[in-house]
């Protein structure tokens, strides 16, 4: 669960949007994708962390706090897809493209119900 942590605020906007378009008769094709490009950010992340039985990081093992020595890897030649891995600084964590993915499914969703409540 440590891992949803950084993604929290991300993961309810996504899940509320599941829910809504599951209840509807209806359903809005732009959401249906924004929930698709979130999940595509979800399944990215998760095959770099099953890969490497953990979160890759850019930073050394010992910046890596021991709560989460079982979570996250530092970056090594034995790295596999380092690419999807938290190498992204922004300068108060590590980002991976997946998180930038899940984030702007989340973005968007909260953009798709903005226009719906004032455009009405």
């Amino acid at each position: 669960m440590r891992l949803l942590r950084k993604h929290w605020p991300a993961y309810l906007v996504i899940g509320l949007g599941l829910a809504r378009n599951l209840r509807s008769p209806e359903p809005s094709w732009l959401e249906v994708g924004l929930i698709g490009l979130a999940a595509a950010g979800v399944l990215m992340n998760g095959l770099v962390i099953l890969l490497n039985g953990g979160m890759p990081v850019a930073t050394t093992a010992d910046q890596i706090s021991d709560e989460e020595r079982d979570l996250y890897r530092p970056i090594d030649e034995q790295t596999r897809l380092w690419w999807l891995s938290d190498w992204i600084d922004v300068g108060t964590a590590w980002y991976s493209p997946g998180d930038f993915v899940i984030d702007a499914a989340a973005v968007g969703l909260i953009l798709r119900a903005l226009f719906l409540l004032f455009a009405a």
